[in-house]
């Protein structure tokens, strides 16, 4: 059995063409939320700044917003910042067919 190699996998990443589609992704269903909108009205600046930060190992999480919904049990949910969803996206992206 061969094993599957992959290789330029951070570069991937990092592409902007990489970061405007999990922006798109992360977007799906969320585009009426104060921070997506926020994000989306510099989305170039944006972009090129998590681009950066991960170009230059200085992307840090922000930390998980912790709140409370009870429907119809009680549960305590902990988000992520939207710049830290576009990310996830990205990481998903880079091994996906869609790349």
């Amino acid at each position: 059995m061969k094993m599957k190699t992959y290789t330029n996998l951070y570069e991937k990443l990092c592409s902007l063409e990489n970061l405007e589609k999990a922006f798109q992704k992360a977007k799906e269903r969320k585009s009426h939320k104060s921070c997506v909108i926020k994000f989306e009205e510099n989305l170039n600046q944006e972009l090129n700044n998590l681009k950066k930060e991960l170009e230059t190992f200085t992307y840090k999480p922000k930390p998980l917003k912790k709140f409370i919904i009870r429907d119809p049990k009680t549960r305590v949910i902990h988000a992520s910042a939207f710049r830290d969803r576009v990310i996830h996206h990205a990481l998903i992206l880079i091994n996906s067919t869609n790349f």
